[in-house]
């Protein structure tokens, strides 16, 4: 459920990127940007999610247990957040700056805020993750889904130029 309020959050930026649309070209390429890292992120997260469990309960211990899922689920949940160099990071900035250049600067600040907000969300998810377990239950890293996700994520984050060259 968390995974899915977040989506809501996320669309948020999306809608950024949408009323620069027209303003600046900058939101086109933000949008991209923050689209394919939006996907890669989501979809690593939610394999993880359909393998551990649903509840926050599951993932107690998941990262001591199965510590690749658990860097993953790390990587996908701090993109999420903004943090870089991860893709969600260069997807924010590039969103932020077209609100920027359209004149949406207030936009921006809430955006912002609410990516540093969303820290402690992601936090109530993680810190349980890297306790110790509640229980020593089989668990699974999260598939080649997951593994893809994650390089995807890290590697628009870090490739990022490539992209936007490729964009324009």
């Amino acid at each position: 459920r968390l995974l899915a309020y977040s989506s809501i959050a996320q669309a948020g930026y999306f809608l950024l990127g949408v009323v620069a649309v027209g303003r600046t070209p900058l939101a086109t390429q933000a949008l991209i940007v923050f689209a394919a890292a939006y996907a890669a992120m989501n979809l690593g997260a939610f394999a993880i999610v359909l393998r551990v469990g649903r509840d926050l309960a599951a993932f107690s211990g998941y990262g001591r247990l199965a510590p690749v899922g658990g860097a993953w689920l790390v990587i996908f949940l701090l993109s999420l957040v903004g943090v870089p160099p991860l893709a969600g990071f260069f997807g924010k900035l590039l969103l932020f700056g077209a609100a920027l250049d359209a004149g949406f600067g207030w936009l921006a600040v809430v955006a912002i805020v609410n990516s540093v907000l969303s820290l402690a969300v992601y936090l109530r998810w993680l810190v349980p993750c890297y306790q110790t377990p509640v229980s020593e239950h089989p668990v699974s890293s999260g598939g080649r889904v997951s593994a893809i996700a994650a390089a995807l994520v890290v590697g628009l984050g870090l490739g990022v130029q490539l992209l936007l060259a490729r964009i324009q």
